[in-house]
């Protein structure tokens, strides 16, 4: 095995001192923007409805049940996907799912891969498919953040013909970006295993919807969480959907924090403070990120409870447990 250069590790060393430093940059904005809106803080009341509450975590959990979707699509169309392993395919996203909290994303692709040969997944298509599903997830919030327009400018007649009319292009145009992506040449190196995928203009297009439907379902999570803190009329819901991918879409492309903790709040907070007072909108940016972690860790209770152990793993258990 050679060993990285000199130059490469130096360059590790000083990605590594900034990506510490704008993250202690982030946590010192956050906490700051709490005490200097200490009062409004205190003065934060919120309002317990259980059918709101319901709704909302019905609204997040299905949110991310749209993901899993998406992944089982592209896994039929490179035709990978074998319908008497169904029961199994929740088990190997789920869990490798949750790996993305580790720096880089670098685990989750490692556990998608491992659990996913143990159900006849090959190893390059499941490291492929990780790579485009992460890249439908950026395109898709790019789509959706195109609603945060009305979020800013309002709701006029000409704002809305430009969001139909960006948002078929944008749509259209995401397959091709996606597929011109995977051929250059710089990726293929970095990723050899993209040259295994066959996936075409309309598997893309066929995938792609329940990306998008993801973060509108989380964004109409969001809606109802804030209403029980300040009532906002529906007609800002567009926006909010808007605010919230572009969050999602700072945290993915700043990559200085695993699953964007921090980045994501600040990009939050920093939006909602039109219509919150700054220390609050910064609570309710940090409360919803809790409140996604809690369902994402309560779906993936039930999922452990209710789907099997995969082939290879329940092998090696009852192996364990005859000696």
């Amino acid at each position: 095995m050679t060993k990285p250069s000199t130059h490469t590790s130096s360059l590790h060393r000083v990605y590594a001192t900034i990506r510490l430093i704008l993250l202690l940059g982030i946590v010192v904005y956050l906490a700051w923007e709490m005490v200097r809106h200490w009062p409004d803080v205190q003065a934060l009341s919120v309002r317990v409805d259980g059918l709101t509450l319901c709704a909302a975590a019905l609204l997040g959990i299905m949110a991310y049940q749209c993901l899993f979707g998406g992944w089982l699509i592209l896994l039929w169309r490179v035709g990978c996907f074998d319908r008497r392993q169904l029961k199994f395919y929740s088990r190997v996203w789920w869990v490798s799912f949750l790996f993305r909290y580790l720096p880089g994303k670098v685990f989750l692709v490692i556990e998608r891969v491992r659990m996913g040969s143990m159900v006849g997944i090959p190893p390059a298509t499941g490291v492929a498919v990780a790579l485009v599903e992460t890249l439908l997830a950026v395109f898709a919030a790019v789509w959706v953040s195109l609603l945060a327009v009305s979020y800013y400018v309002g709701q006029t007649q000409w704002t809305i013909i430009g969001l139909c009319i960006a948002s078929v292009v944008i749509f259209l145009l995401l397959p091709a970006s996606i597929r011109f992506l995977c051929s250059v040449s710089v990726v293929r190196r970095k990723f050899p295993e993209m040259a295994s995928l066959t996936l075409g203009w309309r598997d893309l297009l066929l995938a792609s919807p329940a990306f998008i439907l993801h973060y509108i379902l989380l964004a109409g999570s969001l809606f109802l969480c804030l209403n029980l803190v300040q009532e906002l009329p529906w007609t800002v819901f567009p926006g909010i959907c808007g605010v919230y991918a572009l969050s999602h879409l700072a945290g993915a492309v700043a990559m200085i924090s695993p699953g964007g903790l921090g980045v994501r709040e600040g990009a939050l907070s920093l939006q909602l403070s039109r219509v919150l007072p700054g220390g609050v909108a910064v609570t309710v940016a940090i409360g919803i990120r809790l409140w996604f972690v809690l369902l994402e860790l309560l779906s993936l209770g039930v999922v452990m409870v209710l789907s099997p152990q995969l082939p290879e793993a329940a092998k090696a258990a009852s192996g364990a447990a005859d000696e």
